[in-house]
């Protein structure tokens, strides 16, 4: 009676009948505080690999229709929008792949909800929202995100019709318009044949697609996806290139060695190294643990519908990863499923050692809130401090950008010199501010004359200048960035 009397108070507290909101709220403020820190304070800056998607953002013009032929077409298009409005900034750079992560975030949740009960989901959220490998994608202007954001809606929405929810009419046109955009990425081709021939070999996802009784219901969602693959499949008939691109067969290696040693040090590697831009490990020993947990029970449990899918997803996903190492992005789901039942199994194992004793269950809730909550704490401070302090990785991001235009402010005519690698991002600078900022242009008087450090490090040939000022930032090496000249006087 003491028991049931002590759970009665328990259940009829304010707290704990609203705590499942509570946890999603603080789930939301976590996600949005740690993405919106990582596009500001850590890394703080953008890649080399931003600066050439920016050239691509750059190259499409809507009055030139071979200028649209390019791979991740609608995720430039996005960007354009954004500076049109916006204006270039490090965060505005960064703004497509936010909206895109909070999208994908959205979704993985819906997703789980269905799948696991909500303590799962939000302890799973939780420990997903922090670990270095996501919040680097969706502060990174790079196609990454784009894998995660539409494998978690591919998923969220197949699941939703399969499961026969309500609302399966928009499911179906949601579904066929993120397949048809998704076609503009590369291997999705790939990955799309292979669900569906998956589909029609499973009798209850054929059923799904081919019942008599569903079969018109596909109709408006069959229209939609002919008429976003549209324009994928006109361009890349009409420019072989983009064909190419989309295939993607020439940009696999063949390397498997050194393939396999990349990803050794992505996930298993213990001490920190920095690969493609990124800090590996990606992930901490103790999701690794929880992951290998839940494929562990995934296994045991393969003939349920959740533990086919997430089978599905990896095989479709190991063989690129193996030829394409740097693609970590496209089994960042799976992986987050699995966690998901590594959590679940953790939580059943514990209750099931005590079935009837509440402080027992409590107690083993308590351990498990503390242990995320540890690897919560790492997890942040293992990003934050590794991406301004780590030497590894600090001078892949250049912050200069918010440099020079602390430098140019209020400077009429501005003439920028830059490297290749590096125009990109001031061309897209030139092209959406207000001041008159040309780059790699000729200089004449009355011109203020910026060189940048790898160019001045080139060619440090300024006859006829005279050094005004150099803007330097905070590092200790390479602290000077740019170099700023007037015409001297004849």
């Amino acid at each position: 009676m003491l028991f049931r009397s002590k759970k009665r108070k328990l259940a009829d507290s304010a707290v704990y009948r609203w705590r499942y909101w509570l946890g999603y709220m603080v789930l939301v403020v976590l996600f949005c505080a740690a993405i919106t820190a990582a596009s500001l304070y850590a890394p703080g800056g953008v890649t080399e690999a931003e600066i050439e998607a920016l050239g691509t953002t750059n190259a499409i013009s809507p009055n030139h229709l071979g200028s649209l032929a390019q791979t991740n077409l609608p995720f430039h298009l996005l960007q354009r929008s954004l500076f049109s409005v916006f204006g270039v900034t490090i965060y505005t750079i960064k703004l497509p792949s936010l909206i895109l992560s909070f999208i994908a975030a959205v979704a993985v949740f819906f997703l789980l909800r269905r799948w696991f009960k909500p303590n799962v989901t939000i302890l799973s959220l939780v420990i997903m929202t922090v670990t270095g490998q996501l919040i680097f994608f969706a502060q990174s202007f790079t196609p990454h995100i784009l894998y995660i954001t539409y494998a978690a809606l591919i998923l969220l929405f197949a699941s939703l019709i399969v499961q026969r929810a309500k609302g399966s009419a928009l499911w179906r046109l949601l579904l066929a318009a993120t397949v048809g955009l998704s076609l503009f990425t590369p291997y999705f081709w790939y990955i799309h044949l292979t669900l569906l021939l998956v589909a029609l070999i499973h009798p209850h996802t054929r059923y799904a697609l081919l019942a008599k009784r569903n079969r018109f219901k596909w109709l408006p969602a069959i229209i939609v996806l002919a008429l976003t693959s549209a324009p994928v499949i006109f361009l890349a008939a009409t420019h072989h290139d983009l064909l190419k691109s989309l295939v993607g067969i020439h940009s696999l290696s063949w390397a498997l060695g050194d393939n396999l040693r990349l990803l050794l040090y992505h996930y298993l590697w213990v001490k920190p190294t920095v690969v493609g831009g990124q800090i590996a490990p990606v992930l901490d020993f103790s999701a690794l643990f929880l992951i290998t947990l839940g494929l562990f029970k995934t296994i045991q449990q393969h003939h349920t519908a959740r533990s086919y899918m997430i089978g599905v997803w990896l095989l479709l996903s190991l063989p690129l990863l193996v030829l394409q190492p740097s693609m970590t992005s496209i089994i960042i789901l799976p992986l987050f499923i699995l966690l998901a039942v590594g959590v679940e199994a953790l939580l059943n194992q514990w209750y099931s050692l005590f079935p009837r004793n509440p402080y027992a269950r409590i107690t083993g809730l308590l351990m498990l809130m503390a242990l995320i909550g540890v690897m919560v704490l790492s997890g942040l401070d293992r990003f934050t401090n590794g991406y301004r302090h780590f030497s590894g990785a600090v001078h892949e991001f250049s912050t200069d950008l918010p440099l020079l235009q602390k430098a140019i402010a209020g400077r009429q005519n501005v003439v920028l010199v830059a490297n290749p690698h590096e125009a990109p991002l001031y061309e897209t600078v030139a092209r959406y501010s207000k001041h008159k900022l040309a780059v790699n242009q000729p200089a004449a008087e009355g011109t203020t004359l910026v060189i940048t450090r790898a160019e001045q490090m080139a060619h440090p040939n300024t006859d006829g200048w005279i050094l005004e000022r150099i803007v330097t930032n905070s590092h200790a090496e390479r602290a000077d960035r740019f170099y700023l000249y007037k015409l001297a006087k004849k």
